[in-house]
């Protein structure tokens, strides 16, 4: 029997999305990295050849940093139950609604009905996967 490592968790917890700004010179929307000076540190001048920031236009949109608090309990290989029959977790997606947040879980392969993902109050979790380290290959 070989095994190998298993990654376990996603500790990524913080997110950034730049900013978007209009380019003067083609009006095409482009992100605030793009339109930088790219300067990394005070001995190069602000006003060098490589500044794209005289081209920001008009902003579009505010970039914000986006922090996960909280996990789910459902992990990769799950098994719930989903109109009486047991499917496998393949991942979950949280998003905002006006009723609040909201958790979709993904499923391997489709249910009887053709769906991919439903509403995580659709489901009920019969057992919790637990990652190990080490995942068996052979």
């Amino acid at each position: 029997m070989t095994v190998a490592k298993q990654r376990r968790n996603d500790r990524k917890l913080q997110k950034f999305y730049d900013a978007k700004f209009i380019d003067v010179r083609d009006g095409s929307e482009k992100e605030g990295s793009s339109l930088s000076c790219g300067r990394t540190n005070r001995r190069e001048s602000r006003r060098s050849p490589k500044n794209n920031r005289i081209y920001r236009g008009k902003k579009l949109e505010k970039g914000h940093v986006a922090i996960r608090r909280q996990r789910t309990k459902l992990k990769p290989g799950s098994i719930v139950e989903y109109n009486n029959e047991h499917l496998i977790v393949h991942g979950t997606h949280t998003h905002h609604n006006k009723k609040g947040v909201s958790v979709n879980v993904e499923f391997v392969k489709p249910a009887s009905n053709g769906e991919k993902s439903t509403d995580m109050s659709n489901v009920k979790i019969i057992r919790e996967a637990f990652i190990s380290a080490w995942l068996k290959i052979s």
